[in-house]
């Protein structure tokens, strides 16, 4: 089972992780699918773009949404920091 062992993080196929999602949201559109695809968007095309696929989400009932936007923000900060 190829999914079962961790390979290094750049490794990570965030465009079959993409697809995946999308194909699950066809069959159970939840918040919880929905904020794990702008997740995995945002690995793709960059933290800049992240906010506005979660802002979208109906999320008042999805506590994990807050840990995510939370760990966003520590991202772009600490990306910020790198850069200077």
């Amino acid at each position: 089972m190829r999914f079962s062992r961790r390979g290094p993080f750049g490794a990570t196929d965030w465009g079959q992780i993409l697809a995946l999602y999308d194909q699950l949201l066809v069959v159970i559109a939840d918040a919880g699918g929905g904020m794990n695809r702008a997740i995995a968007l945002g690995e793709i095309d960059g933290l800049s773009r992240l906010s506005t696929p979660l802002d979208g989400l109906d999320s008042r009932w999805y506590h994990l949404y807050h840990a995510a936007r939370a760990d966003l923000k520590l991202l772009r900060v600490w990306t910020a920091r790198t850069r200077q």
